[in-house]
């Protein structure tokens, strides 16, 4: 690409940015996530809109059940644009600027980036209130199909918290507290031999 042949001076006449960035990434297994970075990385050296002059990619590092790599980049962007995009893009965990050292903006250009920012922020928030939204959804969904299988093993006959965490899958100390919604609900009952049982309607 030509941005690979100039100078320091051309890209900084041009208005390009140098900025070191350090991206993160966390998963499993080890080999996946350090493939995964490489080949983030390799996506990064194809773009026309920015040149990777450095890399150094760390080993993978366990990160109690998961691995956690990262990768220091020192990266040419064509302009201020370019590296907020990659910012919202790469989610970066730092960023840089190592040149120029200086900047003059004028007021036009910076309302322009400002407006970008703001847009790109306003699209993330509806991202995140959509996924809050359907998260909510499948949660409650989630709580109803429970109920109606906690009422279902109930309808056999009252069964001790034991014996109603084994067909759930789910660990009693985790089943408790859904129990005792339901006790507070007056869905069900907690008898004298401790066991639970359903409370028809009458």
């Amino acid at each position: 690409m030509q941005q690979q042949i100039l100078s320091e001076e051309e890209r900084l006449a041009k208005g390009q940015i140098l900025a070191r960035a350090i991206i993160e990434m966390l998963g499993t297994p080890k080999e996946h996530i350090e493939d995964t970075i490489r080949q983030f990385i390799k996506k990064l050296e194809g773009l026309e809109t920015l040149s990777l002059v450095r890399k150094e990619i760390a080993d993978a590092q366990p990160n109690e059940t998961l691995f956690t790599v990262f990768a220091e980049l020192d990266i040419w962007f064509k302009d201020t644009q370019t590296l907020i995009d990659f910012c919202f893009g790469a989610m970066p965990s730092s960023v840089e600027i190592l040149k120029p050292t200086e900047f003059y903006l004028s007021a036009a250009h910076l309302t322009d980036l400002m407006n970008q920012v703001q847009g790109r922020v306003h699209e993330a928030d509806m991202i995140i209130k959509s996924v809050k939204a359907e998260a909510k959804a499948i949660d409650k969904n989630a709580v109803t199909v429970f109920r109606n299988f906690i009422r279902n093993l109930l309808l056999e006959g009252p069964k001790n918290l034991h014996e109603l965490s084994i067909p759930t899958g789910i660990d009693a100390e985790e089943v408790k507290p859904f129990l005792d919604k339901l006790l507070e609900a007056r869905v069900i009952e907690l008898q004298d031999d401790g066991k639970y049982a359903l409370l028809l309607k009458k």
